[in-house]
This record gives C-alpha cells, structure tokens and sequence, in this order.
C-alpha cells in the first residue's frame, strides 16, 4: 500500500537535493556534512515502500552525481543498492520503533559509503583509506541523528492522515 503520492515525492526530493547543496551541506561536524539522500531513502523506505525509495535514492543520486560527482551513476548507484536492501527486510521492520531506525540508518551509511568507495576505485577516482573511515564514523552519528529527526516527522504525518481518512 502506497501512502505517498509521486505528485508530492519528485518536488520534494528535488527540493532536498537543492537544500542539500544550498544549506545542509554547511551544516557540518569535524568537516562532515549529514547525507540527506541516506536518511530520506532509509525513511522513505522504511515507513512507504520500496517505490518511494527507489525513486528518491533514483533522483537524489543522480542529482549529485551530474552536479558533484566526477562519475555519472555512483551515488545513485549506492543509494538504489541501499534500498533494495532495506526492501528484502520490509516484512520484518518495525517501522516505528527508533532503535530500527538508527540501526538502519548507521548501516546503510556504511554500505553507502563502503560502496562508494568501491565504485570510485574502480572508476579510478582514489581516495584514502584512512579519511575514508574518519568520514564515516562521523556520518554514521550525524546520519542517524538526523535520521530520527525526519522518521519522527514523517511517521506523525503518516498517523495524522491514517486517523484522518478513518
């Protein structure tokens, strides 16, 4: 069952990827910027489906790949695997439990970033190892606070309108 409507999904991740670039991207702690494309298609999956994820992981990534990246494909590549994967536990995931949330969260940033890194090697864009590992224990907090934050919002939103329409 799909709660959210494309209608609304395409400008807001547009919105987010501006907002990414235009202010979160500013927002930074030991020089680390939270990812809103993880949180928003860790809470798009969890509490929608894998569509919304998809979509979001689809645009999002894109998005910064044509604007930021110097590989088409590899951080909408990484998010899309990251929803799949969230998608095969769908049955299982307590979608409003918060513990849930950071554990998923914190590990697809690690998948996220471990990806990322993999594809940039094999793109032959090299990066170090040692940065790499301090730039992910960092988001994986930043991500996962932030996380909370947006599934907290998303999923009153959710309950006001499943209490609406009964």
């Amino acid at each position: 069952r799909c709660y959210m409507k494309y209608k609304f999904l395409i400008p807001l991740v547009l919105l987010l990827s501006v907002l990414d670039v235009a202010f979160f991207n500013q927002m930074k702690i030991l020089d680390v910027s939270f990812n809103i494309g993880i949180v928003f298609c860790v809470v798009l999956t969890v509490l929608y489906s894998e569509k919304e994820g998809i979509i979001c992981a689809l645009l999002f990534g894109l998005y910064r790949d044509i604007f930021f990246s110097k590989a088409l494909g590899i951080t909408a590549l990484s998010l899309f695997i990251i929803v799949v994967i969230i998608s095969l536990f769908s049955e299982i995931i307590q979608k409003d439990n918060m513990g849930v949330v950071i554990l998923i969260t914190a590990t697809s940033t690690i998948m996220f970033n471990l990806t990322f890194y993999v594809l940039n090697l094999i793109s032959e864009n090299r990066m170090s190892f040692l940065p790499f590992v301090e730039i992910s224990i960092v988001s994986i907090i930043y991500n996962s606070i932030v996380a909370v934050i947006v599934h907290s919002i998303f999923l009153n939103t959710m309950l006001r309108k499943q209490g609406a329409e009964r």
